[in-house]
């Protein structure tokens, strides 16, 4: 039960919210954990192996839950009264141009290799051989929580081409095609520039968290032992 449980430090969280949500993010660690050292094995060292990002939204009682390694993005955007929306990045970008990446990469001891290319991702799945060139370039998440509000969501999920016109366009098309009874996803994609572009949107409807049913209650995710990374 979540009532009962407790922090890396033995404390009891101060409520099953509390409680959730540092479990959300350590079960979201460990399955970034997993696909990368399946990658890697997958990839047996070769040199010029894939390498891969990934964004990934979890939905639940307690937030939305942003998981991202690589260039992707997500952007929530709220529908606010009047029709307006409100674009927020719900995710981090992990190159050398973001300062939470190079002071990420700064603060690795006994490394004093120049900064990536701007291009690079600094994180990202599988990819042996450039994590063995530079051991700052890791497979760990970054874990983003946005609390539910009392307004319609869209959560748009993208590859990097996906972002070409910027972060606020993508949002405007997918309200636009749902309040036409279009795909979101569909749309964003047919009117997006590049060649690789790939587009998950989801539509959250307002009042979620509210304990009213509509997501199951915190306990119900966690009725089984979760494994929780070490160190």
């Amino acid at each position: 039960s979540l009532r009962s449980a407790v922090g890396r430090d033995g404390q009891p969280f101060a409520d099953e919210e509390t409680a959730a949500a540092v479990l959300w993010v350590d079960s979201l660690t460990s399955g970034f954990a997993a696909c990368d050292q399946l990658a890697q094995i997958e990839a047996g060292g070769r040199a010029g192996a894939a390498a891969c990002g990934a964004v990934m939204c979890v939905v639940v009682e307690s937030g939305i839950y942003v998981a991202s390694v690589g260039l992707g993005r997500a952007v929530i955007g709220t529908q606010v009264g009047g029709g307006e929306v409100i674009c927020d990045e719900a995710s981090n970008l992990h190159c050398s141009s973001t300062d939470s990446e190079v002071e990420r990469m700064r603060a690795v001891q006994h490394c004093t290799l120049p900064l990536p290319p701007l291009n690079l991702p600094t994180r990202m799945l599988g990819g042996p051989a450039l994590k063995q060139a530079d051991p700052r370039i890791v497979g760990l998440p970054d874990i983003v929580r946005h609390p539910h509000t009392e307004w319609n969501r869209f959560v748009v999920l993208g590859s990097p081409d996906l972002w070409s016109h910027g972060t606020r366009l993508p949002v405007q098309w997918a309200v636009e095609a749902y309040l036409t009874g279009r795909s979101p996803a569909d749309e964003i994609v047919a009117r997006s520039r590049g060649d690789d572009v790939v587009a998950l949107v989801v539509v959250l409807p307002g009042g979620l968290g509210s304990g009213d049913g509509r997501l199951p209650p915190h306990d119900e995710l966690f009725s089984s032992p979760v494994d929780r990374p070490q160190g």
